[in-house]
């Protein structure tokens, strides 16, 4: 049930939706969910994204619902209260919306919940229980339907105000704490969607911004500054996200209207690709540089910079302007 499944990367609204449409789509359809880049986290954004990302739309919602009225042979979803699910680690400590899969088990209850983090608390890992009916909470029940997987996402660039989102962020530490952990998770999602080594890098610059930030927020409750060098980074990685997104986007761009085949994949080798050729790759080169108005360095254009979508990404992004 959980082979193959990215819960790490996911919120907990997420993840269990990737259950849903990898138990009937197949294994990795969730990975469609890295190709927006948002950082909003809530039933309504999520189911939205299910919606445009793995074809699972929304029949009808029951809030306030009694589970044992909702419950079927089949897993139904669900969002209540984490401080009312004995399951979680956030049982009796923290009020936040969290998901679950549900279903008729007879006298009791079968859930099903792919979350996996760690918390004050103890540590969420995905897993599967029995609970007895008479301790579930009320719940918000989704009714959800499957259509057919939509075509994959193209590719595309970040746009935002960086300096006006990163005030917006430190405004409040404890949602700006969220917000960064959310921005992780997404970044690492995007790049398990692109298959890409070089974002991948960029995810672990965001991984220890989170961890810092939590570290200094713990400060600021005990009364102390926020230090400068946590807004100061979340500045530096959001304008990185704006930049490294542009780059991919037009490399992808061009080397698809080159070769003419959808290139996403970030490590499948150009020579793979029907038709290619150095003098196609030498085309593709020079339509992203007049494009971004970049130059690469004649001494950067070695094999290991020309293999394939993620080393073109990266011998871009290293160019000057």
């Amino acid at each position: 049930m959980f082979d193959g499944l990215r819960a790490e990367l996911m919120d907990c609204l997420q993840v269990n939706l990737a259950i849903l449409a990898d138990r009937h789509h197949g294994p990795g359809t969730h990975l469609a969910l890295g190709a927006e880049l948002g950082r909003e986290s809530t039933l309504d954004s999520r189911l939205g994204q299910a919606a445009r990302l793995l074809g699972l739309q929304t029949v009808k919602r029951h809030d306030d619902a009694d589970l044992r009225d909702r419950a079927t042979e089949q897993p139904q979803y669900a969002v209540a209260d984490a401080f009312d699910l004995s399951w979680v680690p956030y049982a009796g400590h923290q009020h936040m919306d969290h998901s679950f899969l549900f279903r008729d088990d007879g006298d009791a209850c079968e859930i099903v919940d792919g979350y996996h983090n760690g918390t004050p608390w103890g540590d969420a890992r995905p897993g599967v229980w029995r609970v007895p009916w008479g301790e579930l909470p009320r719940a918000t029940v989704v009714e959800l339907a499957f259509g057919d997987l939509p075509e994959p996402q193209a590719i595309a660039p970040l746009v935002l105000d960086v300096d006006a989102t990163a005030e917006a962020m430190c405004a409040d530490v404890e949602r700006m704490v969220l917000d960064i952990w959310l921005l992780a998770r997404s970044r690492g999602l995007h790049a398990a969607w692109l298959d890409s080594a070089s974002f991948a890098e960029h995810v672990q610059e965001w991984n220890s911004l989170a961890a810092h930030s939590y570290v200094a927020m713990r400060r600021v409750l005990r009364g102390g500054a926020l230090v400068p060098s946590v807004p100061g980074e979340l500045k530096r990685l959001l304008q990185e996200d704006v930049d490294l997104t542009l780059v991919r986007t037009v490399v992808a761009a061009e080397l698809s209207a080159v070769l003419e085949v959808r290139v996403h994949s970030g490590r499948t080798p150009l020579r793979e690709f029907p038709g290619f050729s150095s003098f196609r790759l030498v085309d593709v080169i020079e339509r992203v540089e007049a494009r971004l108005g970049r130059e690469v360095e004649p001494d950067a254009l070695t094999p290991d910079s020309l293999r394939d979508l993620d080393s073109l990404c990266g011998l871009f992004a290293r160019s000057t302007t």
